[in-house]
Parts: structure tokens; C-alpha cells; sequence
């Protein structure tokens, strides 16, 4: 496996999309998604997007160099969207050697899907309802279900991380760095035959910490950790602590 970085060219990026007939009311992640899987039929993910200005730095764990899989998979125009003079690759380990501390830096999601309907009530006491299937907020979920009054953030986002890394690592240590609840959109299933944008509120979430991997650790980095990898979530950048 490979860690790569990649720049594109924000310009370049809307034109892209825009030849593809997406809707300018997809947002700046879709956009970014849609390049992304043209370029590597789909295996750019997780993935890590830092807004550099003009341009949009890449973090991407990858089978193979990127140039690589873009010339096999990538069309002409989706191939000139990045700016491969700028590219960086490294090999990464293929195990983590077992008791050996890492450090941790995440931009995840952390939402849970309901697997039942059900109700409980925020720290108003207004009654909250939900339907099987539901995509909740882990911090939401938590705190409605819970009878006490002193559910946090940050101990719900730390038991959320938790249940991630069962079988893949012990965490040891966890901070909250940064929440925000921004507008995202896709396009779901329209009912007749077409493609619809829908457009909902996700928790946008940066941790820290230090944890032990485990023997299989290199296939969680591989696969990502939480829901909406596609869109620049869940992907955990390491290093030694």
C-alpha cells in the first residue's frame, strides 16, 4: 500500500464536472469525488482533502504509484485535472510492528445507522423519533438513548472511535479537535429512472490521539474508518508517537 498526495487545481476541477453535466449544486466534495473516481475507477479512497487556496492537496491511501492507475484508468480530460509534477508517493509498512505507539490524526464522520426505529429525548426533553435506518450523528445518539445529562462530544466521538478500531488497534489516548456541521449533497435515486441532488447536514470531525496497532492494522488504514470515505472522510494518517 501507498500513501499518496495529489494537487488539483480547484478551476480544473469545476470544469470537470461541469463537462460531466453535474449540478452546480453539488458541493466542492462531490466535485472533488467525481474526479477522484474517474481518475482511479473508484480505489481513491479514503481519502483527505486540504484546501491549499487554488488548489486542493490530496491525502490518498492507494494499491499502486497514482499516475500509475490513472493512465489505465483515467480519461484524457479527467487525466489532466491533476497536477502530476506535483505528486508525492511512499510505501507504507506492511505491518506495524505490535506494541509500538502511534500517533494519530483523523477527519472522520462519525455517524451511526440506526438499526431499529425508536425515540428518546435531547437536553430540552423534547421527544426525538427516528426510523430504521436512520444515519445519526454518534454524539446524537448517544445523548438521546442516554437518561443522564452529561453525555459529551468528546466521550461520544471517543466511544464512536473505539468501536472503529475493535480488531484493528487499542486506542490509548484521544482529543477533539475541531466540529463543525456543514451542508453536504449527493445524488440518490430519483424514483423514475434518473439521479436526484439531495442535500443534508454531516458531522465534520477532526481527532487526535495516540494508539497500539494491532497485526491487521494496515488493512483499517487500507479501507478507512467510518461512513462517507467517498467525500474526504476517514482517512487516518500515522506515525510514531
Amino acid at each position: 500500500m501507498k500513501l499518496a498526495k495529489i494537487e488539483l487545481t480547484k478551476k480544473d476541477v469545476y470544469k470537470h464536472g461541469q463537462q460531466r453535466g453535474l449540478s452546480s449544486d453539488l458541493s466542492a466534495r462531490y466535485f472533488i469525488h467525481a474526479v477522484l473516481g474517474e481518475l482511479f475507477a473508484g480505489r481513491a479512497k479514503p481519502a483527505d482533502y486540504q484546501d491549499r487556496g487554488r488548489a486542493v492537496r490530496v491525502l490518498t491511501y492507494l494499491e499502486r504509484r497514482p499516475q500509475d492507475l490513472a493512465k489505465m484508468a483515467a480519461s484524457p480530460e479527467s487525466y489532466e485535472v491533476a497536477r502530476w509534477d506535483r505528486c508525492a508517493v511512499k510505501d507504507m509498512p506492511e505491518e506495524f510492528p505490535s506494541g509500538m505507539e502511534l500517533r494519530f490524526d483523523l477527519r472522520a464522520s462519525p455517524v451511526v445507522t440506526k438499526s431499529s426505529a425508536g425515540e428518546g429525548r435531547n437536553h430540552k426533553g423534547e421527544k426525538k423519533t427516528w426510523s430504521s435506518g436512520t444515519e445519526m450523528d454518534a454524539f446524537l445518539s448517544q445523548a438521546w438513548e442516554s437518561e443522564e445529562n452529561d453525555v459529551t462530544r468528546q466521550g461520544a466521538y471517543r466511544r464512536w472511535l473505539e468501536r472503529q478500531l475493535e480488531g484493528f488497534a487499542e486506542l490509548e489516548s484521544f482529543s477533539l479537535k475541531q466540529y463543525s456541521l456543514p451542508e453536504m449533497t449527493r445524488r440518490v435515486p430519483d424514483g423514475d429512472g434518473g439521479r436526484r441532488v439531495t442535500t443534508f447536514q454531516n458531522p465534520d470531525v477532526a481527532m487526535t490521539g495516540t494508539l497500539l496497532p494491532k497485526e491487521n492494522f494496515v488493512s483499517l488504514l487500507d479501507r478507512g474508518v467510518g461512513h462517507h470515505k467517498a467525500f474526504g472522510y476517514g482517512m487516518m494518517k500515522v506515525r510514531p508517537a
